[in-house]
């Protein structure tokens, strides 16, 4: 539920700033420099995208309804919470050495900076297999939603 304006402050609140697209897809490629943070090639279920559900379809019957319900994220599927906790799908890290980043495809949309909006990462709900190259120009820095988070480079 972060817009692209909110995500930008927050990120300033924290001595940060949004990241580039640049770094944000060497961020999830890793070291290896992979299409995806597990590898080369999309692995269903590799991380938390492509889902059985839509929340919106769970509580309404219809994936174009109430996007700012805050039960969206809160809603299941056949396996289990759509929306995980970060790290709780291990396969899904990006490696540097002994440290990771977890999470950067699937579970959330994230704002990187753009003076016209856009996100990188495929929520889990998107039918995508774009791994770290996911990225949605389509709704101003305004727009937000519950699939919509951040993270922050410094």
């Amino acid at each position: 539920y972060m817009s692209g304006v909110m995500a930008k402050r927050a990120c300033e609140g924290a001595g940060k700033r949004l990241c580039s697209q640049a770094e944000w897809t060497a961020a999830c490629r890793g070291e290896r420099g992979a299409a995806f943070p597990y590898g080369p090639s999309y692995a269903e279920g590799g991380c938390n995208v492509f889902r059985e559900a839509h929340p919106a379809v769970v509580l309404y019957g219809d994936a174009s309804k109430n996007h700012l319900d805050p039960r969206l994220n809160l809603a299941e599927g056949s396996n289990g919470p759509l929306l995980r906790r970060t790290g709780a799908t291990p396969s899904c890290r990006s490696s540097w050495g002994q440290d990771g980043v977890y999470d950067m495809v699937g579970n959330l949309d994230e704002w990187v900076e753009s003076e016209s909006g856009a996100f990188q990462g495929g929520f889990y709900a998107r039918s995508t297999r774009e791994g770290c190259d996911a990225r949605i120009t389509v709704h101003p820095p305004q727009y937000l939603d519950y699939s919509l988070g951040v993270r922050c480079c410094q």
